[in-house]
């Protein structure tokens, strides 16, 4: 096998997944989490076990995210209101982005 160098080095691209989101009128492009954003919300959750709901609104305003622009699409305050009412659309668009990030329930839960 041959040594990589920086120039045969390929550029980490962070994968995405379309979730069809009826109640927004379309599909919602969520993206998997980059290493420090993963791990700021372990820590999170570490820190403050009660809030872990909360911490569900901050995974999904991370990784839910405009399909042109690459920013938030709604930020945790929206998400969390949001799913108030769309309580279903919200936990699978919840469980492609665990999954994505390499959460999956059990780990959350241990943490």
């Amino acid at each position: 096998m041959a040594s990589l160098t920086r120039k045969t080095l390929q550029a980490p691209v962070l994968r995405k997944e379309a979730v069809p989101c009826p109640a927004l009128g379309g599909d919602v492009v969520v993206r998997m989490l980059r290493l420090s954003e993963r791990l700021a919300l372990l820590d999170r959750l570490r820190a403050d076990a009660g809030a872990r709901y909360a911490q569900m609104a901050e995974l999904l305003a991370v990784s839910v995210i405009d399909a042109e622009t690459g920013a938030a699409l709604m930020n945790a305050e929206e998400w969390d209101l949001w799913a108030a009412e769309h309580w279903d659309e919200a936990v699978a668009i919840l469980e492609v982005a665990k999954s994505l990030s390499g959460f999956d329930a059990e780990a959350v839960e241990k943490n």
